[in-house]
Formats: structure tokens, C-alpha cells, sequence
């Protein structure tokens, strides 16, 4: 009755909040309680102790069997329990009584041995049921019907299991067993039974009901879900195709700005430096000038990355406990120089990588102590002196970013070097004596440590040897000599320890040999093995036998990495077994095996093209592309099926890689590298997608292109020798920039144009004359005339493709510094066409051509240079440099009595002697023209305006030529006005009308003092930019469309000058319709708001204005560098005003804003959030508080 009670007082407490299945759980638990009338918790653990200790020998197996059963029953029925109790709001289920009853009737049969069978099967049964009922434990349906009728199979259970209980009590448990499976005697227990049996028949029933339920549920579901994926399909149909118009849009945006800022910061350094320096906030700081000077492309770091990606953690430390190292380091040693050699592949750029980390780590705490780093690569310098320069730049570079003091004498040695002659200029052994070995003398405070790795990499293929090991031993004698604070580590291979030798310099040497790497061996085999994406999965008796092997057969590091690769290749450890019992005991013999494998099974077409691709990569100027190799092979192969993607992914993986494609052989666990700060002069970013074509293609290290270099026969399958390859590479570029066999318009053909326009010559000087055959000298003598005699246009192809390299030396790259004496093209040119001139069987056309060169060898380039000269009286575009190709190339000829000065962009007397001397040059407008803007650009201003006029009197009906003529003259007044310039010609115009052509000398006399005002030269200008008259020009025509904007813009500002500003405004909206798809310039657009804040009172209008234009204009315009020709002053400091007295700061942070958000994107939005603090500042001191921030989304 207490339990009872317990129980009705939970039903009480909870109230109506139970649910149906709740209550009926608990009705069952108080009926459970009524029937057994036993408390249960006071004899619970009595019956656990008694049943622990009942056993026997004749009922032990069948008491055992009954245990098991009864503890895996109440399991389930603890789960059955977990099943409603999930459903329902009520108390867990009395799962305590449920168990309490099993083990009472457990206690009342102990002695009643023959009825264990008959009890057993029933728990057999109850087992079972439960099992099955266990398959759907954690997806029970949710239907409420079939959770009831499970609900009551457990009620069924637990009413049976009470009667036990109760029968346990009174002792009855044989007539409760009989009566449990045969029926009679027990009115309640067989109603029990029944209530059981009928309870499981409607589960099955139920359950039965609820499978059709959920098939027609499972049905709908398919319909909707059918119908949500067509309503997703088509939802994602217009989101995609709304992405795709935001991304052209992007792009077409991303793509002006760009343009834009190329075109903005075009020639900035110029600007930068003869800007004044004396301007309040705008001087550069000493690490920026020291930046600007002399960081550049050899950034150590750069191949530093390469170096910690391959190093592995435990290697290297054997060198730090060599006794010349550590003598070395502490200063203890006679020798500042330490000598770190071995053959090639040992791994001494990974000891310098090593060396570098541990000085750094252990002069981390010496202010006055610095570790600088320099590693000389291939490929890092053009011009002879630049490696070491680089070098001794690097080390300036970074020890002003270690030491602020350092930093501001670098500075002020830039300052003290103003252009021609700037810093960056300066050869490197100026920066040792001035730079380092005069801050770090014998008594300095100071210590420097020098890394200098990989000496012997400058080799005659770059052609600053000579250069470099001279001054290098010059600076090194001097640290000698003069006991410097400098520690020098220099590493290199044994070849080049002879030059210190022979400069009798002290050193301490440490030699790399294999018996001191042989630990390390066996730590980068098991890192290796580790990380490999392929290696790491191969059991490990076949990991041992790989380490075994290897340390014994390597006899360099680079043995280690090339095989571990070839390994990581093989899919089965039963392939690797194989390689390993055959493995090559060398690393020469080892890329023998591996070219072997390249080549094999090929046909003659592909084993041709290969060839050529691998020619081309092992003797190239500069990284080719993977659209370059490609067209490598298309075009000197004539095998179009070529992918080298496909090539580098399967059997030439091992020799080449594409640079960013991940390492499916090597590491798998490659660290992503972070990608370089963008500076705010980065502008070019291109957008689209990528195909990977201008993926550089690059060989994977030093020693397999020494080994594809190394080529003694034409009888390799891969490599030709190097006189072949420079031969081959040599034609190739000269059939494409003559359009000798019609692959110029093909598209391997484009792929190559710019690396044939810019390397020709090079090749060629790189051909051995001494190994040349006859049939190779004929051969390429007729395609030295092809191209030195400009067949099909090849100066104008030139023009269009060759990489100008900044501007600087148009011709460098092929030709060297042409230079009348000394050129080296020409020193290899004439003894090869001496050569070529004692062959018997020569064609009489070259023979006559190379008769003619030898006679006069100053007139050899004189075809090429006719033609840069057309090219630019035509008026070509500018992008293609005519006037400069033309200097440059007239420098090796004697059309002009000396020499032209490159680089001053100036009229010289020796230039107009050389084009006077070409009686076949048009006399156009455009050629008229074009002399026009050379004479502005020299100051000859009277030429200038009368080369302008002479184009219009001779132009005729011509509109777009008209209409050229009229810009360059208008710019040529216009500026004349801006500089005030007082001439007799411009009196001449303003009294006539138009300049005298035939003006003499005696009438220039006469006009000497009159006054020129600038207000009559801006109606000069004025007048010339009116095109109004001109009704035949092709609009739709960009470039046309590009001048009459100009035309438009110039007079907008020339009205302005004159007074007139609404018509100057007007002038402004027909200059912005006029080619709308292409972005103005900034100072361009600056002309609109210069107009209004000269006219005064107009800032309500200047706003509205720029409202409307796009946010790139409105980013163009604030973005223009201040030009007080143009403007009056900065284009933000006109748009905070504007803005603050229209009323309209939410307006003005708007727009900042926006162009902070798209500049964030390129890391370049510095400068414009100093603008808009500068706006936030202004508005507090105006008005006395902040305006509101502007929440972009």
C-alpha cells in the first residue's frame, strides 16, 4: 500500500502535463506494486546477495543458462523502456522493479529444479521477441497507434513478471509454471497470458499498418523531394546565371582598374623622383627608400621556401660539431672565411639553410649581431655584374631591416645618388667597400655573418663569371687584409676552391662526405617514408628493406630524393621489391635508368617532340610556361597530341614539375605556403580562371639540368648536346618571327612569340663555332640573313612581342648593349660569317650577302632599323616602342654620325642624321606627327608647332588623320601655355591665325619682345581641340573614340581657363559619352571637379556629379596623384569640402568606403583609409563631431 500510494502521488504531482503513454506506464508500474504487495527497495539487496550465492551441482548449467537469460532480458526490457521514455513527459520507467521481479523468481525456484525448463522457455521466448524488437531500437515509429501497442506488450510483460513475484512470494512457483504453459488452475495468471499473446498479435498487426503508412509517406516524400530538386535546379539555374553577370561585372571592373592604375603609375618612378621631397608628410621613411632601392628579385627567401619545404627536422647537426664551425662562429679561429665544399647533390644549400637557422637562433639576443644569407642561382641575373651586385644588396637589404641606425646611412646614400645614377645602380663591389666592410672594420662592436651559397653556380651560361669570382675575391682579400667584423661561409663545390687558392686567402674548410651524412641519411629515409602520400602505406618489412638499401647504395642526398620519388611511383610493394634488388649504385647511373624510362615506347613523333621540349627547358634564357613547352613540341616536334601536363603527371614527373601542382610522389602532407604581402604599388591582378597554361614548367633541380645539359652525342633519347639545342631553339625563333613556314599564327606558334622575339640573338651567341659542323654553319647563316635582312616584317613582329624588360635596353636580351664597339652579338657574328664564307656550297644569294656584311658590318642591322623607323613616323601605338627599337638597333649601324643616349627620351641630332639618311621614308602625316612629339619631348617647341602644322596642311580630307594632328597639336599649345612659354611663334599664330612656315630669321628678330599671355595660348588650344567640324569620324572605332574624348577633355580645361566654366562643364559630359566602356583617367577626371571649385559656389552641383559616376571613377579621381598643372589641389581634399559644405558627409564616407572595401581585396587600401580619417578629422574641427559611419554591407 505504501508503494501504492508513492505511485498515485506521482501521478498527482504531474498532473494533466502526462501524456496517454505516461499515464498508462505508470498505471502499470502501480498494478506491478499492487500485484507483488512487496517492498521492493528493502529487499532488493537481499535478493542480489542471496541470488550471487545460489549454485549447485545439479542445476549449475541450467542456472547458469537461466542468468545469462535473465540478464540479457532485462537489458532489452531496460531498452523497451528507454523507447517510451523518449515519447513520453513521465518518470523513466520502474526499470528497478522490472529487474527486482526476474531475480524473486529466481529465488523461489531454487529448489523446484524440474521447472526451470518450462520457465527457461519462456525467458527463450521473451529473448527472442525482445532481439527482434532491438533491430528498430533507434528508429522507432513515431506513429502514436503503434507506440501505445508497444506500450502495452511491455504493460503485458510486467504484469506476468508481478505474478511471478507475487507466486515467489507465497511460494507457488511450480503451479505458476504449469499454469504459465499448460493452462488451468490460475484464473489471473492465464487472463495474464492471454493479455500477452494478444498484445504481441496487435504489434504485429500494428506494426504491419505502419510500414503501409510510411510507403505512402516515403511516396509523397518522393513527389515533393522530386519537385524541391526542380525548384533547386531552377533556383540555382538563376543564381548562377546572376553570378555569372556579377562576375563579368567584376571582371570588367577589376580588368578597368587595372588598366587604370598600369596606365596611372606608368613611368612613376620618374615622377617619383623629381617630385619634392620637401612636401610636409609626403617624404618616404628611410626603410621604405632602402626598399625601393634594393629589394628585388633575388629575394633569399624566395628559395629559402624551397629549402625548408625539403628540409627535414634532425638533419644538418653534425656541422654544428665540427670544431672548424664552431671556431668559426666564436671567433676563436684565425680564419674569418669558412669553406663548406663537397660534390654535387650533398646537400650544402640545405647546410647553409641550417646554418642560417642556428646563428639566427643563436645571436637572437645580440642586438649588435647580424646574420645575413645570399644564395647565387642560375638564372637570378642578366647583365655581368648583377650576381654579386644582388648579393651585396641582399646583405645591405637585410641588415637595414635588423638595424635602424644602418638603415638611415643607406638612405642617405640613395638621397646622396639622385637619377641616372641611383643606388640600384651601383656594382657590388661598391656596396662592400662603401656599404659593409666600411661599417664593420676590424675594432667595430658589430659582427656580421655572411651565408654565401652556391659560388659555383655562376658559370659561363649566365656570363658573369668573371665579374663575379673577380670581385668576389677582391672583397675577400680585403677581409683578410683588414681583419673585418665579417665572418664569411661560402659553399661551393671543390672545382671552385682553387680560386681561393690561387689568391692565397686562409680559410678552414669543412668536407661533405657520405661517411658524415650517413645519419642524416637514415632520418630524411624515414621522415620521408613517414609523409609520403604512397610510401607511408607499404608495410613495414618493405620500409626496412627501402632503408637498408638506400643508405647503402646512396652516395649523395640527391640520390636519396630522386629514388625515394621513383619509389612513390610504384603501386605495389612487390614493384618496389624489384626496383630495390636492381637499384643503381650511383646517382649518375640512377638518371640514366630514369631518361631510359622516359624514352621507351615511344614512337618517333613523340620521342621528337620530347625531345624538343626537353632542349628547350635545358637551355632557355627564362622558366617557360606550360603553354610554351606545349608549343615546343607542336611546333619543332609536329606532334599536336603532346600534353606535357599529361607527361609530368606519369613517366617525366621525375625529372620535371609544374610549379603549385601538388607532389603526388613526395610528401603528401605539404604545408600550404603564404603568399606574399601585396605592396600598394601592386596593381596587375588578373581575374578569370585559370587553365593552368601559365603554370611555369621548371626542371626539379640543379643536378638533372646540369644532366640534360650534359648531353656528349645526339644518341640520347631525351637530350641533345648543347651546340644542337641552341641551334634548334635558335631557327625555331627565327621561323617564327619571319613566318618562314606559317606556324606564326598557329597556336603554338602565338605561345612562342614572345620568348622568340626577345632571345634569338642570345641563342645564337651561345652556338660553339669551333664544334659547328659545315652543315650547321650553312644552315644557320641562312637564317641570320632571314632575319638580319628583315624578312616578312621581322622588326615589326619584334616590335609587338619582344619583353621590353621595363623599358630599359630594347635589344638587350638578344643583342647585349649595342654599342658600336665591343657588341657582343657582333663579335660572334662576323667570325661565323668568315667561316661560312670558305664553304664551297653556298647558295649565291648568301654568299653575296655575306660578302656585302663583311665589307660593311655597321650596315648589317640597317634593314631592321628602316623598319622600327617606319614603323614609328607611321604613328604606330605606343606600346610598341618603335622610336626606342629604333634608337637602340641605330647604335650598331653608322646611319647616324655617333651614337644615340638611350633611355633620355630627347631629340638627338645623331638620330634625325639616320633617319635623313633612309631616302624611302614616307612623308605622311603621321610621320610628321611623330617628329612633332619627339621635338616637345627635347624642348624643341618652334619645331615642334611647325612639324604640327606642316601634318595639317598636308592631311586633306582626311578626318582621322585631321583629327590626330589636332590632339598632338592642342597638347602641344596647351602645355606651351601651362609653362608660360614666351616664343615668336606662338605670336606669330595669335596675330595670324597659324604659324609661318617659312618664317627667317630677321622676322624671328622682330617678334623677340612681344608678350605672350597665357590666356591667348589656351585659345590656341582651344581652338585646335574643336572638332566639331570633323562629321566623318567612325565612332564606333575605340581608338578613335579614345582621341575625341582627349580632344573633348582638353578643351573642358582650356574653357576653364578662359572663364567660360558652364561650357567647360558641358565640354566635361561629351569628353565622359564618349567611349563610356573605357575607364578615364584620374587626371582626366579630375578636370570636372578643378572646373566647379574655380567657379566657386558650386559644390551641391560637384557632388551631384560625381553621384553620378561609377565607383571606379569616383576611385580613379581620389586615387590621382596631385599634378598642380591640372589641379588645384588634392582630388580628396576638393571632395571633403565639397562634401561638408553640400551637406553631404554621409555621401563623402560612402564613397571612401566603398573604395576601402574593393581596394581591401589587393591589400592596397592604406592610403585611402588615411584619406578618410583625414575627412573624419576635418568634420570634427568644422562641425564639431564625427559623421555617422556608413555600414556597408
Amino acid at each position: 500500500m505504501e508503494n501504492k500510494a508513492t505511485a498515485k502521488q506521482g501521478i498527482a504531482d504531474d498532473g494533466d502535463n502526462q501524456s496517454d503513454l505516461a499515464r498508462m506506464w505508470q498505471e502499470a508500474s502501480i498494478e506491478y506494486y499492487t500485484i507483488i504487495k512487496v517492498p521492493i527497495k528493502k529487499n532488493s539487496g537481499l535478493t542480489s546477495s542471496k541470488w550471487r550465492e545460489y549454485g549447485g551441482p545439479i542445476a549449475g548449467e541450467k542456472v547458469a543458462k537461466l542468468r545469462h537469460l535473465i540478464a540479457s532480458n532485462s537489458e532489452f526490457i531496460l531498452k523497451g523502456a528507454d523507447f517510451i521514455k523518449d515519447a513520453a513527459s513521465a518518470a523513466f520507467p520502474p526499470s528497478a522493479a522490472i529487474l527486482t521481479g526476474l531475480t524473486y523468481v529466481l529465488k523461489a525456484s531454487k529448489n523446484i529444479s524440474q521447472d526451470y525448463d518450462n520457465i527457461q522457455t519462456f525467458f527463450e521466448d521473451l529473448q527472442q521477441f525482445l532481439e527482434r524488437l532491438s533491430i528498430i531500437e533507434k528508429c522507432v515509429p513515431r506513429f502514436e497507434g503503434y507506440r501505445l501497442q508497444l506500450m502495452r506488450v511491455f504493460t503485458a510483460i510486467m504484469n506476468l513478471l508481478a505474478l511471478a513475484t507475487k507466486a515467489t512470494a507465497q511460494g507457488r512457483l511450480k503451479r505458476f509454471g504449469k499454469a504459465m504453459f499448460h493452462g488451468g488452475g490460475d484464473d489471473e495468471l492465464a487472463g495474464a497470458r492471454t493479455k500477452l499473446d494478444t498484445t504481441l498479435s496487435r504489434l504485429e498487426s500494428a506494426t504491419n499498418f505502419a510500414n503501409l503508412e510510411v510507403g505512402y509517406q516515403n511516396l509523397d516524400m518522393a513527389g515533393e523531394i522530386k519537385q524541391d530538386t526542380g525548384d533547386i535546379r531552377d533556383g540555382q539555374k538563376v543564381i548562377t546565371e546572376k553570378f555569372e553577370v556579377l562576375f563579368e561585372s567584376y571582371s570588367s571592373m577589376a580588368g578597368k582598374w587595372d588598366q587604370y592604375m598600369m596606365a596611372q603609375r606608368r613611368g612613376k618612378d620618374e615622377l617619383a623622383h623629381a617630385a619634392d621631397s620637401t612636401i610636409a608628410g609626403r617624404k618616404p621613411s628611410a626603410l621604405q627608400t632602402v626598399q625601393r632601392e634594393l629589394a628585388g628579385e633575388d629575394d633569399p627567401t624566395i628559395v629559402e621556401r624551397e629549402l625548408e619545404y625539403a628540409f627535414v627536422e634532425g638533419t644538418s647537426t653534425w656541422l654544428f660539431e665540427q670544431q672548424e664551425f664552431i671556431s668559426w662562429r666564436d671567433g676563436t679561429s684565425q680564419n674569418s672565411i669558412l669553406w663548406v665544399t663537397g660534390e654535387k647533390g650533398m646537400g650544402k644549400s640545405t647546410l647553409a639553410y641550417s646554418a642560417m637557422q642556428e646563428l639566427g637562433k643563436s645571436t637572437a639576443s645580440e642586438a649588435k649581431t647580424f646574420v645575413v644569407r645570399y644564395y647565387c642561382r642560375e638564372g637570378l641575373a642578366r647583365n655581368t655584374d648583377a650576381m654579386l651586385g644582388g648579393a651585396f644588396k641582399s646583405a645591405v637589404y637585410q641588415i637595414s631591416c635588423q638595424d635602424s641606425s644602418y638603415c638611415s646611412d643607406v638612405a642617405a646614400e640613395a638621397e646622396r645618388c639622385p637619377p641616372p645614377t641611383q643606388l640600384r645602380n651601383k656594382d657590388g663591389i661598391w656596396f662592400w667597400k662603401k656599404l659593409i666592410a666600411a661599417k664593420f672594420p676590424s675594432d667595430s662592436k658589430q659582427l656580421l655573418y655572411f651565408i654565401l651559397d652556391g659560388v659555383d653556380e655562376v658559370n659561363q651560361e649566365i656570363g658573369c663569371e668573371k665579374f663575379f669570382n673577380r670581385d668576389l675575391i677582391r672583397a675577400l682579400k680585403q677581409l683578410g687584409a683588414e681583419k673585418l667584423a665579417v665572418r664569411f661561409l661560402v659553399l661551393g663545390r671543390p672545382h671552385w676552391q682553387k680560386r681561393l687558392d690561387n689568391a692565397t686567402l686562409t680559410y678552414s674548410t669543412i668536407t661533405v662526405t657520405k661517411e658524415k651524412l650517413v645519419e642524416d641519411m637514415r632520418v630524411f629515409i624515414t621522415a620521408k617514408l613517414k609523409t609520403s602520400s604512397r610510401l607511408h602505406k607499404v608495410r613495414m618489412p618493405v620500409k626496412k628493406r627501402i632503408k637498408a638499401v638506400l643508405t647503402q647504395k646512396a652516395d649523395s642526398m640527391i640520390y636519396l630524393v630522386h629514388m625515394l620519388r621513383r619509389l612513390g611511383g610504384f603501386h605495389h610493394d612487390k614493384m618496389i621489391l624489384e626496383e630495390l634488388q636492381n637499384a643503381p649504385d650511383s646517382f649518375p647511373a640512377l638518371l640514366d635508368r630514369i631518361e631510359s624510362d622516359i624514352g621507351s615506347r615511344r614512337s618517333a613523333e613523340q620521342s621528337q617532340a620530347l625531345q624538343s621540349a626537353f632542349a628547350w627547358l635545358a637551355f632557355c634564357k627564362r622558366p617557360l610556361t606550360v603553354a610554351e613547352v606545349n608549343a615546343v613540341a607542336w611546333v619543332c616536334g609536329q606532334y599536336q597530341a603532346f600534353s606535357i601536363e599529361e607527361e609530368v603527371s606519369t613517366r617525366t614527373g621525375n625529372f620535371l614539375e609544374i610549379e603549385g601542382a601538388p607532389d603526388d610522389g613526395e610528401n603528401g602532407d605539404r604545408k600550404d605556403e603564404e603568399e606574399d604581402d601585396e605592396s600598394e604599388d601592386d596593381t596587375a591582378i588578373e581575374v578569370g580562371t585559370d587553365d593552368g597554361s601559365q603554370s611555369v614548367l621548371r626542371i626539379i633541380n640543379r643536378s638533372i639540368h646540369e644532366f640534360l645539359r650534359g648531353a656528349q652525342s645526339d644518341k640520347s633519347a631525351l637530350r641533345l648536346p648543347a651546340n644542337d639545342a641552341h641551334a634548334s631553339i635558335f631557327e625555331t625563333c627565327v621561323n617564327l618571327i619571319c613566318n618562314l613556314d606559317g606556324q606564326q599564327q598557329t597556336p603554338g606558334g602565338s605561345a612562342l612569340s614572345k620568348y622568340a622575339a626577345t632571345w634569338w640573338g642570345k641563342h645564337f651567341q651561345l652556338l660553339d663555332i669551333d664544334l659547328a659542323s659545315d652543315v650547321l654553319i650553312r644552315r644557320t647563316t641562312v637564317f641570320l640573313k632571314h632575319i638580319l635582312e628583315n624578312e616578312n616584317h621581322a622588326a615589326t613582329f619584334i616590335e609587338m612581342h619582344c619583353d621590353t624588360d621595363g623599358g630599359v635596353g630594347f635589344y638587350m636580351d638578344s643583342l647585349g648593349i649595342t654599342q658600336r664597339k665591343d657588341n657582343k652579338f657582333m663579335l660572334c657574328l662576323i667570325p661565323w660569317l668568315e667561316k661560312a664564307a670558305k664553304l664551297h656550297d653556298l647558295d649565291p644569294e648568301i654568299r653575296s650577302w655575306i660578302e656585302k656584311s663583311l665589307k660593311a658590318p655597321l650596315r648589317i642591322f640597317e634593314p631592321l632599323a628602316r623598319e622600327h623607323i617606319c614603323n614609328w613616323l607611321q604613328d604606330t601605338d605606343e606600346e610598341r616602342h618603335s622610336y626606342d627599337f629604333a634608337v637602340d638597333l641605330l647604335n650598331l649601324t653608322d646611319l647616324a654620325p655617333n651614337e644615340c643616349i638611350m633611355g633620355e627620351g630627347k631629340l638627338e641630332p645623331e638620330f634625325f642624321s639616320a633617319v635623313a639618311a633612309i631616302p624611302e621614308l614616307p612623308d605622311t602625316s603621321s610621320g610628321l606627327r611623330a617628329i612633332a612629339k619627339l621635338c616637345e619631348l627635347s624642348d624643341s617647341i618652334t619645331d615642334a608647332i611647325l612639324f604640327c602644322q606642316n601634318s595639317l596642311d598636308i592631311v586633306g580630307d582626311d578626318d582621322v588623320e585631321k583629327l590626330k594632328s589636332q590632339v598632338v597639336f592642342s597638347n602641344i599649345l596647351g602645355n606651351c601655355a601651362t609653362q608660360g612659354a614666351q616664343l615668336p611663334v606662338l605670336h606669330q599664330m595669335i596675330t595670324t591665325g597659324r604659324p609661318n612656315t617659312s618664317l627667317d630669321s630677321d622676322d624671328e628678330d622682330e617678334d623677340d619682345d612681344a608678350i605672350v599671355s597665357e590666356i591667348d595660348v589656351y585659345k590656341l588650344s582651344n581652338q585646335q581641340a574643336d572638332i566639331t567640324h570633323l562629321t566623318k569620324l567612325p565612332m564606333e572605332d575605340k581608338e578613335i573614340a579614345l582621341i575625341v574624348r582627349e580632344c573633348w577633355t582638353t578643351r573642358a580645361f582650356c574653357e576653364m581657363k578662359l572663364g567660360n566654366f558652364d561650357k567647360a562643364v558641358e565640354c566635361f559630359d561629351k569628353s565622359r559619352a564618349a567611349w563610356p566602356e573605357e575607364l578615364m583617367d584620374g587626371q582626366s577626371l579630375s578636370v570636372l571637379p578643378t572646373i566647379l571649385l574655380v567657379a566657386g559656389g558650386r559644390d551641391k552641383e560637384m557632388i551631384e556629379k560625381i553621384e553620378g559616376w561609377t565607383v571606379l571613377e569616383r576611385m580613379s579621381w581620389l586615387t590621382v596623384d596631385f599634378d598642380e598643372q591640372y589641379m588645384k589641389e588634392d582630388a580628396d581634399e576638393t571632395f571633403r569640402r565639397a562634401g561638408r559644405l553640400a551637406n553631404r558627409d554621409d555621401f563623402v564616407v560612402r564613397v571612401f568606403e566603398e573604395i576601402i572595401a574593393f581596394l581591401d581585396t589587393r591589400k592596397t587600401a592604406a592610403m585611402m583609409r588615411v584619406k578618410l580619417a583625414k575627412f573624419y578629422i576635418y568634420s570634427y574641427h568644422t562641425k564639431g563631431g564625427f559623421p555617422s559611419p556608413v555600414l556597408l554591407p
